[in-house]
């Protein structure tokens, strides 16, 4: 993740251009984290998301040769997938918390 900001604009930069910044877990706290950080920084007003390389976001990276061994150990409990997807909403639910100035 790369964030920086110019006037009252902050930019944050999926940063994960090999995988055409497919959301991984750490991609997807990331920008969670950088976007409520923006929010919080009272010198910004806008938040700009974007992304490095040839594609904004290609969706959830699916590659399960490198899955962690929690989502690993998910993969066949329907209840615990149910659990572990809960969780991922945040990222969609992030840019609409965000606070207006």
């Amino acid at each position: 993740m790369l964030y920086d900001t110019g006037g009252d604009i902050g930019i944050v930069t999926m940063n994960r251009p090999e995988k055409l910044n497919a959301i991984s877990h750490e991609l997807r706290t990331a920008v969670s984290d950088w976007l409520i950080r923006a929010d919080d920084d009272e010198a910004v007003n806008v938040i700009i998301l974007r992304a490095a390389g040839p594609a904004f976001c290609v969706g959830y990276d699916i590659d399960i040769d490198n899955d962690t061994p929690e989502r690993a150990a998910h993969r066949f409990d329907a209840l615990k997938w149910r659990e572990a997807l809960t969780g991922e909403s945040e990222i969609r639910e992030s840019p609409g918390t965000c606070a207006s100035p």
